[in-house]
């Protein structure tokens, strides 16, 4: 698709039913960090020409991403986030971290419904 029709089907449809509107949406989970994103930055969600619906993985930090470290709460946490994505019908997964490629296998491994690419990098 060109962006132009890709924008015209994105913002056709809303119905006010989220899961409908997630299918044209790029989910994304997000470190537990707290700050202020501006447009261009990958949080902050008019940063796109489509929908993005956002999943925070409680105790995910930058520097356990950095480190590529999962403990057995964080697991959890990745593996509800991305259950949430996937029951909303997002379209792909990414991560908002570069440091989020430590975790490329473990969540394309995790997911059934969607292409997977946890980092730009």
């Amino acid at each position: 698709f060109s962006d132009s029709v890709l924008y015209r089907l994105v913002s056709a449809g809303p119905t006010g039913n989220t899961k409908e509107a997630a299918k044209t949406s790029l989910g994304v989970l997000r470190l537990e960090y707290g700050y202020p994103p501006i447009p261009g930055d990958i949080d902050h969600p008019n940063s796109f020409p489509y929908s993005v619906v956002y999943r925070q993985v409680p105790g995910l930090t930058f520097e356990l991403a950095q480190s590529g470290g999962l403990p057995d709460d964080v697991r959890a946490a990745f593996l509800n986030a991305i259950r949430d994505l996937e029951k909303l019908g997002v379209f792909g997964i990414t991560g908002d971290c570069g440091f989020m490629a430590n975790y490329q296998r473990f969540v394309a491994d995790s997911t059934t419904a969607c292409p997977v690419f946890m980092s730009s990098l």
